[in-house]
């Protein structure tokens, strides 16, 4: 079987449970570590004032960074549950010892690094994705491989032994967690 769940989580519009939202916000998260309440120079007018970077006034102030940090954190524990839903119904299944489960998210967002709330950026925490492989045959661990989404198709048409088109963009991660690989190229274009 092929199951695809779209959760809109973490992102836009920011609609989470209230008790999620109170949590973060009585155990407020500490700001991060390159915090500003300005961007350290102009990057021009467009980036400092696209979507994400009109939801706070400019200087940003450490209780509205902490606001959105909560509000954003809340989400993502909210969503950790859903997945849990998820899996639990596997587990439950008779499907869970040979089904693969890939998780994939948007781009972070900045919400105060750098003076910055979005991702319209191209700064690292802007600019990765988070992407998750887990089953039979997948070891725990992490790699610091580039990898971008669009490697997702060939991955798991290689691991459902399918057919896919030879001319394709994104590469068969596979070959990095098998230790045939340490990476399936050496940069990621984003823009």
């Amino acid at each position: 079987f092929y199951a695809y769940v779209a959760f809109t989580a973490p992102h836009d519009p920011r609609m989470l449970p209230q008790e999620f939202r109170d949590y973060y916000h009585e155990n407020l998260p500490p700001l991060p570590d390159n915090f500003l309440p300005l961007h350290p120079f102009n990057p021009g007018d467009a980036m400092l004032t696209i979507r994400d970077e009109q939801l706070a006034a400019w200087p940003r102030t450490e209780e509205v960074i902490r606001d959105q940090i909560a509000e954003y954190y809340g989400l993502i524990s909210h969503l950790d549950g859903q997945i849990g839903r998820v899996l639990d119904a596997l587990r439950a299944s008779d499907h869970a010892d040979n089904t693969i489960v890939v998780y994939a998210a948007d781009h972070g967002l900045a919400i105060g690094s750098h003076g910055l709330l979005g991702k319209q950026n191209v700064y690292e925490h802007s600019q990765k994705c988070p992407l998750i492989f887990a089953g039979p045959g997948i070891p725990h661990g992490e790699s610091e491989a580039y990898t971008y989404l669009l490697d997702i198709f060939p991955t798991v048409t290689a691991l459902a032994s399918a057919p896919t088109a030879a001319d394709l963009d994104g590469a068969d991660l596979s070959a990095i967690w098998s230790g045939e690989a340490t990476g399936v190229r050496d940069s990621v274009f984003l823009a």
